[in-house]
């Protein structure tokens, strides 16, 4: 059994001043179609995960738990990107 382990390193973070939002970005890479488009890949599973990993950012950093957050996909297919705001 394996455990799927994220860390903010894996996922892109940015923080909008504009509407004091953290959005949480998953990027995939996906050289063909082969197995579907590479935002596909961000299943319920992964969304889960990259909740966790975002919960344990505002806690670690002493934010409110309050503090407003956003997940983003941004999917690349060989010279197509596809970016999916407000995916989750």
């Amino acid at each position: 059994m394996t455990k799927e382990f994220y860390s903010l390193d894996e996922i892109q973070k940015y923080y909008d001043k504009k509407s004091n939002t953290y959005i949480f970005i998953e990027v995939k890479y996906r050289s063909s179609r082969r197995y579907g488009y590479s935002y596909e890949a961000v299943n319920s599973r992964k969304q889960q995960t990259i909740r966790k990993v975002a919960e344990w950012f505002i806690i670690s950093n002493k934010l409110p738990s309050s503090t407003k957050c956003r997940f983003d996909v941004c999917g690349i297919d060989n010279d197509t990107i596809t970016y999916i705001k407000n995916a989750f």
